[in-house]
């Protein structure tokens, strides 16, 4: 039988993109299952109830990755009032979260905004300003305890 290239390579050409496109399906899933079993250990780590509406924080697994939103709760606070310092509880929670993004190399876009009608004393201190300042102290305070800040990507104050 004659060696024909060009129905081989062609075959071959098939078949290795139907095996690539397998591929990368298979490597997307296996980062959803990852993503979704350290969003569920952070979960069970913080001890928070997946179906409360008063949790500190939000966990979701996206398609950029686990986005973790953080809320200044009445019961549970992370900031001290209308500041950027943090409770006793808000720099706890940091510093378990700086483990968990150090350990899984996470890259980290940090997102400050305060809640809508928020009144500041001072008229030159607005809900920007205090957006950007907690953006800034989380920024500070992952670092502090174990994020390279090559890690972080952006920091930003978006008000409410």
């Amino acid at each position: 039988m004659p060696f024909n290239k060009d129905s081989t390579r062609s075959k071959s050409s098939k078949d290795d993109s139907t095996s690539a496109g397998k591929s990368n399906d298979s490597r997307k899933q296996i980062q959803l299952q990852f993503l979704n079993s350290v969003a569920a250990d952070f979960s069970r780590l913080l001890n928070l109830d997946q179906t409360a509406d008063q949790n500190p924080l939000d966990i979701q697994v996206t398609s950029e990755g686990i986005r973790i939103t953080l809320f200044d709760r009445p019961n549970r606070p992370v900031f001290v009032g209308d500041t950027a310092k943090f409770t006793e509880f808000g720099e706890s929670l940091m510093q378990s979260l700086s483990w968990m993004i150090e350990r899984n190399h996470f890259r980290v876009i940090i997102d400050g905004h305060t809640r809508a009608g928020l009144s500041m004393p001072n008229a030159d201190y607005s809900a920007w300003d205090l957006s950007a300042d907690q953006a800034n102290a989380t920024r500070r305070i992952l670092v502090h305890y174990a994020v390279e800040p090559s890690q972080i990507e952006r920091v930003a104050g978006y008000a409410d």
